[in-house]
């Protein structure tokens, strides 16, 4: 009997799809997995070449919502009334809306297709991206960026699942080229935000983006499935695991909140924890701020690169539990000439993002099944995140200190140490 693959395809055989058969994955919204017959994986160069173009597109809209906005928090209050109440709801917004997102993408891809799904979330990033150039008024601010969020989110789900789909034999390689292009995405828009906002205004320095998704959303026009051959998905029998009952889908899940959690909480607090707590001017905090943004582009880059070797896994992931416990300690007892190696040092931890990324399509026997352990890593994930920012703003009122949100910080590290341990090993064979 032709069943479907656990998480971790090391444990069970996989026998190869004719292209006929039907392939049993898993829907975490649904009691039980759904069955696909999948297309083949055979394109053509010029859907190669298209294929390419649209992924590079799209990672580099998805982190601009994030980046663009609190550079220009000065200039937009001199025309409208955004009060510090709802720029810590903004600030809150990313993790929320990327949480949500990560319960919804896949069953959203379920009724559509996974390039449709992602053009309209693309059409959403538009829309919202717009929204905030135009606002009226804060509230517009506020509805544009959660709605640019949420269709970012989605789209970061489904796309280890479209590279698993249309690059099922290169995961690696095009994982890095779009994990590297998300951290330019959040990279690039803090550079040029401000001058911006100086010269034509800060409407420009909000709208640009929605030119740059707009743009993206042509070559994914080319990449609609055809109308005469859809992709139909229905419901099956209960076969293999779901998400939350896989011991590798929580270890991944694990190391992929540790990353996030901490960067979260770096991007929200670095730069006053820096003036508060070791005397740096505002533009020197900042500019450790963007050297923290700014590693996660060589991260991105190589992580996915060396994940497919043997034995990478484990040791990458005790690397980026061991920069948390040697980076706070040093921020807070090093001399202020260490500074810049304590952010490099705990900016290590940026590696599981792009591991979490990379294991997603490696570990996954399917797009299908890729879309439904990314939605559940990055739903769990995200939503842990966004206590990170608030825990820490929390115990800094409480004690008038720092030290207690690093210290938090710090231990989380521990708490990761039983998914790294786990990541390498499989999950036992399924009761028959």
């Amino acid at each position: 009997m032709w069943t479907a693959c656990p998480l971790d395809r090391r444990s069970a055989p996989v026998r190869k799809n004719d292209g006929t058969r039907p392939v049993p994955i898993l829907d975490p919204l649904a009691t039980g997995p759904i069955d696909i017959s999948l297309r083949t994986h055979r394109l053509s160069p010029w859907t190669v070449a298209l294929s390419i173009a649209a992924l590079t597109l799209l990672a580099l809209n998805l982190r601009t919502a994030v980046s663009s906005l609190s550079p220009v928090v000065t200039h937009i209050r001199t025309e409208l009334d955004l009060p510090s109440v709802l720029v810590g709801v903004i600030g809150m917004l990313p993790p929320l809306c990327f949480a949500l997102a990560g319960v919804l993408a896949p069953l959203i891809a379920r009724y559509l297709s996974l390039e449709t799904t992602i053009l309209l979330g693309l059409v959403l990033i538009t829309a919202g991206s717009v929204l905030r150039a135009a606002a009226p008024a804060s509230w517009a601010i506020i509805v544009g960026t959660a709605v640019a969020l949420f269709a970012m989110g989605v789209a970061n789900v489904l796309l280890p699942a479209i590279v698993k789909d249309r690059f099922p034999d290169h995961v690696g390689l095009i994982s890095a080229v779009y994990v590297t292009l998300l951290a330019v995405s959040a990279f690039l828009p803090p550079l040029i935000a401000v001058p911006l906002a100086d010269g034509p205004g800060w409407r420009i320095s909000l709208g640009v983006w929605a030119a740059l998704a707009l743009v993206a959303v042509l070559p994914w026009l080319g990449l609609l499935p055809s109308r005469s051959r859809p992709r139909r998905i229905r419901r099956g029998h209960r076969v293999g695991r779901a998400p939350w009952r896989s011991r590798t889908a929580w270890a991944i899940t694990g190391l992929f909140t540790l990353s996030s959690l901490n960067s979260y909480a770096v991007y929200a607090w670095l730069p006053q924890i820096l003036v508060e707590l070791k005397g740096l001017d505002p533009t020197s905090a900042s500019l450790q701020l963007s050297l923290f943004a700014a590693l996660g582009i060589p991260l991105g880059l190589l992580t996915p690169l060396v994940a497919t070797r043997r034995g990478f896994v484990r040791p990458a992931a005790f690397l980026a539990i061991a920069s948390l416990l040697v980076g706070y300690p040093l921020l807070v007892f090093g001399p202020v000439e260490l500074v810049p190696v304590a952010v490099c040092t705990f900016g290590l931890v940026q590696l599981l993002f792009s591991l979490g990324l990379t294991l997603v399509g490696m570990r996954s026997a399917s797009a299908e099944e890729a879309a439904s352990l990314s939605g559940f890593m990055q739903g769990v994930g995200y939503l842990v995140a966004a206590s990170g920012p608030l825990l820490l703003g929390v115990l800094n009122a409480a004690t008038d200190s720092w030290l207690p949100g690093l210290v938090f910080l710090t231990c989380t590290a521990f708490l990761a140490i039983p998914a790294a341990i786990l990541i390498d090993r499989p999950d036992p064979e399924p009761a028959d």
